[in-house]
């Protein structure tokens, strides 16, 4: 992925220097890639046409147009944003934030039930608890009578 910024004088349009740099895939996905990442998380970036330019998992949408056509539209409103949308018949929350210097766009997708995971493995403890807790009270109160 290549960005060029042409550099002009105060007084004048005229270009006076272009800088190009390259961004390479591996430099990307350290930076995409966090340590505490929840499963099947994805960090991706679009263009201002809605076309991946970067895909944290494996590359495997780079190239593609996002599908999902609600984004781009949110995303010409509003600098940055949730939503719950879905993609590919999977409901995720998505994060965005538009770039300033750049006209792409960062883009977080965190399927929903890797989000409600952990609450519902904290429900199920606490029922194992409670049920605990029933057997024990149940078993006192027949051992005082």
């Amino acid at each position: 992925m290549s960005y060029i910024k042409t550099f002009t004088s105060l007084h004048s349009r005229t270009p006076r220097d272009i800088v190009i740099t390259d961004l390479d895939d591996n430099h990307l996905s350290r930076f995409f890639s966090p340590t505490k990442r929840l499963q099947r998380q994805k960090f991706l970036i679009i263009d201002e046409k809605g076309a991946i330019l970067f895909d944290s998992v494996g590359n495997e949408w780079t190239g593609d147009v996002l599908p999902s056509p609600q984004l781009p539209a949110k995303r010409n409103l509003y600098n940055e944003g949730v939503e719950k949308l879905s993609i590919y018949d999977q409901e995720h929350l998505i994060t965005f934030v538009r770039m300033d210097s750049l006209p792409w766009t960062i883009i977080s997708l965190t399927p929903m039930d890797a989000l409600v995971e952990p609450v519902m493995e904290m429900n199920r403890l606490l029922l194992v608890i409670i049920i605990v807790y029933l057997l024990v009270s149940i078993y006192a109160a027949f051992s005082i009578c």
